[in-house]
């Protein structure tokens, strides 16, 4: 890439503008995307990489959205080790909207966010889901299962992170 520069009356500078090298794709009609699917595991050590907060498009459901790197591998040789994992792990959902289901009043949606939680020691007391949990989360390690879901006709098979426990002591050394 050059980047050029164009001077106005006063000999001033003003906006450049970059000259990008052109290069010709071929056919891209047969590239599909293949998904690294860690297959599903018990108890593996997770280390969160970073972490954001995520919502619907309605706004009436958001998550935190954690970014989990796999530290030992799923087995003894260390296999997937180093790999990256996606929680979702809800926060909220719109009680005017998701209240009439069961699964909502009994608050199991909320289920992954206090096994988290307290997987990374965190007071389940008065718990807010703001920049600083964000900051807080990063760099904690936890273990969790990985599952795998069917996926549907738009989204193929995907892993889903669940059962979140503290790092055991033994295993930190």
């Amino acid at each position: 890439m050059v980047e050029f520069s164009t001077f106005g009356e006063e000999g001033m500078v003003e906006e450049g503008f970059n000259v990008v090298d052109e290069v010709v794709i071929e056919d891209l009609t047969d590239v599909k995307e293949e998904k690294q699917l860690i297959p599903p595991s018990r108890e593996v050590k997770l280390l969160v990489k970073k972490a954001e907060v995520k919502a619907s498009k309605d706004n009436n459901y958001r998550w935190v959205n954690a970014q989990l790197q796999l530290v030992d591998g799923v087995d003894a040789e260390g296999k997937y080790k180093g790999k990256v994992v996606f929680g979702k792990i809800c926060y909220y959902a719109n009680m005017e909207m998701y209240g009439a289901k069961d699964y909502f009043k009994k608050k199991q949606h909320l289920v992954n966010l206090r096994q988290f939680a307290e997987a990374v020691g965190m007071d389940l007391a008065g718990l807010k889901i703001n920049y600083q949990f964000i900051q807080d989360i990063t760099g904690k390690m936890v273990v969790a299962d990985i599952l795998q879901t069917k996926g549907n006709e738009q989204y193929g098979p995907d892993n889903e992170v669940k059962n979140y426990k503290k790092v055991s002591t033994d295993s930190l050394v």
